[in-house]
């Protein structure tokens, strides 16, 4: 492959080595010989391009246009052998990902949020641009004189045009563009409707990772993490990282919501959010343990008055809210899970005894009874959740009382046939 890659570039070019964890494409250092300057020439892997090489130039050629001081500009494009290329400047320092291993604790408050702050600012321009990353991780993220920049701007989305109807299909039967670790509920699932969002989600795994030194989603494998990014919670940051101010332990769950409408509106209002945090009456640390239970505490004590005053203004019961420990529905057994529509008129959770429970939707305020939306299966139907349009519930189906791994499942929350999503024979693209 060097060898006609040398003869694509021509004299401009002189190959020198290769680097390794290239992920989606093969990373060969050059000596540009006009400019006297080292480059990066990144060669997609040949089992992801599909037939359209020329959706993949006009992707690239967009990207191209970037530029952000944040961003690690496009420099050209070419294929060789039917398989594209592209060059970029060769950014002396070290990514993000050499910087995290060498703090396994988390790093530094302050230097966490001025790497996020330029990670942010890299995403608010190219977004203003209409160009989503997809793929943003700690690899896609250098350091150099203490300036975080951004590199692989529109390349996933440049792949992905290449794919015809076809190779596409093979893409929403479980070929995911990305990286697990790091992929938004909405990328994990292939919804056609990704937009920005899905960065935040990607930012807000970074973010965390930088505090805690470790990514908020892990799993057994790649199938297990993908699933989890679709049911699991993100955890809350360690203990030992009391000197995480509130509101920023706060902005980076946000990111993480499974719902896009729930996190951030923008990246750029992600920006806003840190500037004010450098602020110091804004910048408060997260409440200890101790403090933590008295402000339950009395949470719970004011909680309860006022409760109490309502029942007794009100001689009777009040109207009843769906949370996660009450009653919702009517069917036999456990119900639990459960998930409001994005419109707030529906909820989904499971029911039934062990062993057996199913996926339910229902009216929050009155209406026809619970509807079983989707067919019983061998096991458990556990974590419902909405598609960010509220078409579509997404569920994990567990055989027998299993509580780790399972499939995930789509079914219209009309009811019908489940579509699997993601398994154990899925294959996942990563960059690790």
């Amino acid at each position: 492959m060097h060898k006609a890659l040398q003869e694509a570039l021509g004299s401009n070019y002189r190959l020198e080595r290769e680097l390794e964890g290239g992920g989606m494409s093969r990373i060969i250092v050059a000596r540009d010989e006009t400019l006297q300057r080292e480059v990066v020439i990144k060669v997609v892997r040949s089992d992801l391009v599909g037939s359209g090489i020329d959706r993949f130039r006009r992707e690239i050629a967009i990207a191209a246009r970037l530029q952000h001081p944040h961003i690690v500009p496009l420099l050209s494009t070419g294929e060789v052998g039917g398989v594209p290329f592209y060059i970029m400047p060769f950014v002396r320092g070290e990514s993000l990902r050499a910087r995290i291993a060498a703090h396994p604790a988390g790093l530094p408050v302050a230097e966490v949020m001025r790497v996020i702050r330029d990670i942010a600012s890299a995403l608010a321009y190219a977004h203003g641009e209409g160009i989503v990353h997809r793929d943003i991780k700690p690899e896609n993220v250098l350091i150099t004189g203490g300036v975080a920049v951004v590199t692989d701007f529109g390349v996933a989305k440049a792949i992905d045009a290449s794919l015809n109807e076809e190779e596409r299909g093979l893409t929403t039967a479980g070929v995911a563009l990305g990286t697990p670790a790091y992929m938004s509920p909405e990328q994990a699932t292939a919804d056609p409707g990704i937009d920005e969002r899905t960065d935040l989600y990607s930012f807000g795994c970074v973010a965390y990772e930088l505090l805690a030194g470790r990514p908020p989603i892990i799993g057994r494998n790649a199938q297990e993490v993908l699933a989890a990014h679709i049911t699991r919670p993100a955890p809350p940051l360690p203990e030992s990282r009391q000197d995480v101010p509130a509101q920023l332990a706060e902005l980076v769950l946000r990111c993480l919501e499974k719902d896009p409408a729930r996190r951030p509106a923008s990246a750029a209002a992600v920006v806003a959010t840190l500037d004010a945090l450098t602020t110091p009456q804004a910048a408060t640390p997260r409440p200890g343990p101790r403090r933590r239970r008295r402000l339950l505490f009395v949470a719970g004590a004011l909680g309860a008055a006022a409760i109490t005053g309502f029942l007794w203004m009100q001689r009777g019961p009040p109207t009843p809210r769906v949370t996660g420990t009450q009653v919702i529905a009517s069917a036999p057994g456990l119900e639990a899970d459960p998930s409001i529509s994005p419109d707030g008129k529906l909820v989904t959770y499971v029911a039934g005894p062990m062993g057996s429970m199913r996926v339910y939707v229902r009216q929050i305020e009155g209406g026809a009874p619970p509807l079983a939306v989707a067919p019983s299966l061998q096991g458990n139907q556990w974590a419902p959740r909405w598609s960010p349009d509220g078409r579509h519930v997404r569920f994990v189906q567990r055989a027998g009382r299993e509580q780790l791994g399972g499939v995930v499942y789509s079914v219209p929350y009309t009811g019908g046939t489940p579509r699997r999503l993601i398994a154990g024979d899925s294959t996942v693209i990563s960059a690790d």
